[in-house]
């Protein structure tokens, strides 16, 4: 046990306000719980004891130590309540259920139950069957499930394909998705060769500059990519990063004709990535595939063939999600699939 030390350098002890004669035995009698000696620490109460100098307790045998501070706790008990609620339809007997069940599951009171449900109805967290009163899990948590389900699925599916991308072109390849307002590189699969690219799994960055990225931004929808463009928060990577939003403006739709993108130095000096971006079943882009290396490795020929590369494997796992080629798709990209299912010859972009 230990004793609490005061700010102005003295211990408080109950019942010694000044020297006390015999204060190891008064020590032994009130405070100690064990037979007192200098191989015992005591512990004073901060709150109901009086301040002795530090002098007169080590005097008397008493071993000072300063308590450790109470660990901080930083739970929001309202938002606590509110998911440990939500947890409760997770039990298979308890897919719907009224404000007493849940409770009396929870010991908390009905009011307090209440206004937790009303407020997860108002989100669409769970709904309220108007005749029974009873409630039941909302539509809002399948659109979680369903981002977080597709966020694992993308990476099992494409897998394989990074596997063959990467030894196909033989530099480093990158999966990324969106986060926010940035990106996040989920799988990679790094080259063979002594000079590289290395980027590790969990790498941000901002959605202005890079292959994947800017492929992510490209398809967010127009009000989303505005706010993000006019934001006043674009800075400068690199001396070949672009910040004016016109300017990225116009190359996002050069983007999203082409069904690519090439960067080059505005990430990372040097580097050329390239990066196609990959739909879900629904035709939505879920993420972006890249193939990326040092410039000096990427000539105009090498550039052409690994844009085939990288949009074949992006139009391959998006197949693998479920996506079928809309008619709309851009021209270069609608090539580029049918090259990957057979044709032996690309038209030319600017067809």
């Amino acid at each position: 046990m230990e004793s609490d030390l005061g700010q102005a350098g003295t211990a408080h002890v109950r019942g010694y306000s000044s020297p006390a004669r015999n204060l190891r035995e008064d020590a032994q009698r009130d405070l100690a719980p064990v037979p007192f000696d200098k191989e015992h620490e005591l512990w004073y109460n901060r709150f109901s004891l009086y301040e002795t100098p530090f002098c007169y307790l080590e005097h008397a045998g008493v071993q000072l130590r300063p308590m450790a501070e109470p660990a901080r706790d930083y739970t929001i008990q309202a938002l606590h309540h509110a998911l440990t609620v939500l947890e409760t339809f997770l039990e298979p007997d308890r897919m719907v259920q009224g404000i007493s069940e849940i409770s009396d599951a929870l010991d908390l009171n009905k009011s307090r139950v209440f206004r937790i449900l009303n407020t997860l109805e108002q989100h669409h967290f769970v709904q309220r069957d108007p005749e029974t009163k009873q409630y039941r899990l909302g539509l809002a948590l399948m659109a979680f499930g369903e981002t977080a389900r597709q966020r694992l699925e993308v990476v099992q599916v494409a897998a394989p394909v990074l596997d063959a991308l990467a030894e196909q072109s033989g530099e480093t390849v990158h999966l990324g998705i969106l986060d926010g307002d940035e990106s996040v590189c989920v799988a990679r699969r790094v080259s063979a060769h002594t000079v590289r690219l290395y980027a590790e799994v969990g790498r941000r960055a901002p959605l202005h500059v890079g292959g994947v990225p800017k492929v992510l931004l490209a398809y967010l929808p127009a009000a989303e990519r505005a706010q993000i463009l006019r934001s006043g928060t674009l800075a400068p990577i690199t001396d070949q990063t672009t910040v004016d939003p016109d300017e990225l403006e116009e190359t996002l739709a050069q983007i999203r004709r082409d069904g690519y993108n090439v960067a080059v130095g505005d990430l990372d000096p040097e580097v050329h990535s390239i990066a196609a971006p990959i739909h879900d079943h629904a035709g939505r882009v879920v993420a972006a595939v890249s193939v990326a290396g040092p410039s000096h490795r990427f000539p105009p020929a090498k550039v052409e063939s690994t844009i085939r590369l990288v949009c074949r494997s992006a139009a391959e796992i998006s197949r693998l999600l479920g996506y079928r080629t809309a008619v709309g798709e851009p021209k270069v990209a609608r090539e580029l699939i049918a090259a990957w299912v057979g044709a032996e010859r690309l038209v030319g972009a600017s067809e």
